[in-house]
């Protein structure tokens, strides 16, 4: 086999960092695989059910961020609906009654 037929370890990192996928596209590798218990660098302790945990965590409380957001934005767009009907009701009111509009609203603030 030629050196370049060869797959280095950058490869295998390179491209699983651009297939983030991989490993729930083939879950069943995972149990293969023989992760450390030490990290002997550094001497930390991995443990990968805590980094899943950790990480799920964060994607949950990042998810429940936009679910406020989008519903604080659905809310406010729900008010200004809500004041854009009054506002086209007393308009028609007006209307029907040949009232100034503008002279009923100043007229209606006061009261």
């Amino acid at each position: 086999m030629a050196h370049e037929d060869e797959i280095n370890e950058k490869q295998i990192i390179n491209f699983l960092k651009k297939n983030k996928n991989f490993f729930i596209k083939n879950s069943e590798l995972v149990n293969e695989l023989n992760f450390p218990t030490i990290d002997n660098s550094s001497g930390k302790v991995v443990d990968l059910e805590a980094y899943r945990y950790k990480k799920i965590s964060q994607q949950n409380i990042d998810l429940q961020n936009q679910m406020t957001k989008i519903l604080l934005a659905g809310k406010s767009h729900l008010n200004a609906q809500k004041r854009i009907l009054k506002d086209k009701i007393i308009a028609n009111f007006c209307n029907l009654f040949n009232f100034k509009y503008k002279k009923f609203t100043k007229i209606n603030k006061f009261n």
